[in-house]
């Protein structure tokens, strides 16, 4: 209903509203503020895309599910967080840098977290971390990346077209040939034969 509104400045949604549909404030270019009360449940894609003079958004402990691109090509600054703190839910270029180190008490990385930015060069994800989901770092530019003791799921495609991926640690201990058709899993990409 707001998508491509000019005038919106500051919203509201009341915690009565359970699901914000997908594109509701896409290209809202002068939307500053956001509130979402708790009872919020469900965020759909691309709710926030093109929101360039958002800063930053707090996300209630109602808000359980977030699809991706909901936050991509929006001016946030700094890392939203959902679950108490426990879901990465996106890091914004202008949050991750060259060098982003997860914060400690985050356990899962949410679809599309990452998305598109080839400057950062290292991440570090933290003993505690327990799932990266699909799409997680989507064309990121680190080469390698260790996966804590702690990490029971990653998900197909978790670091798809990060080109200059080429070494993960922390793999379980399997044959050789095991460990490289996972690494090619966890990119999205076929084994080479």
């Amino acid at each position: 209903a707001y998508e491509k509104n000019l005038h919106v400045c500051s919203v509201t949604v009341p915690g009565t509203v359970k699901t914000i549909e997908s594109r509701a404030f896409a290209d809202c270019a002068n939307l500053k503020s956001i509130t979402l009360c708790e009872g919020v449940e469900r965020i759909e894609s691309n709710v926030f895309t093109g929101c360039k003079q958002l800063k930053s958004i707090h996300l209630p402990a109602s808000v359980k599910q977030i699809t991706g691109w909901a936050f991509y090509g929006s001016g946030l600054q700094e890392a939203v967080l959902g679950a108490s703190g426990r879901i990465l839910v996106f890091c914004p270029p202008a949050a991750a840098g060259t060098e982003y180190t997860i914060p400690a008490n985050v356990r899962e990385i949410g679809m599309q977290a990452f998305a598109e930015q080839p400057d950062l060069q290292g991440v570090v994800l933290p003993e505690g971390l327990e799932t990266i989901r699909e799409r997680a770092f989507i064309e990121c530019g680190f080469q390698e990346i260790s996966l804590p003791e702690s990490i029971k799921l990653v998900e197909t495609g978790a670091f798809f077209h990060c080109r200059k991926l080429k070494v993960i640690t922390g793999l379980p201990q399997q044959s050789c040939i095991e460990n490289t058709i996972e690494f090619w899993r966890m990119k999205g990409e076929t084994f080479p034969v």
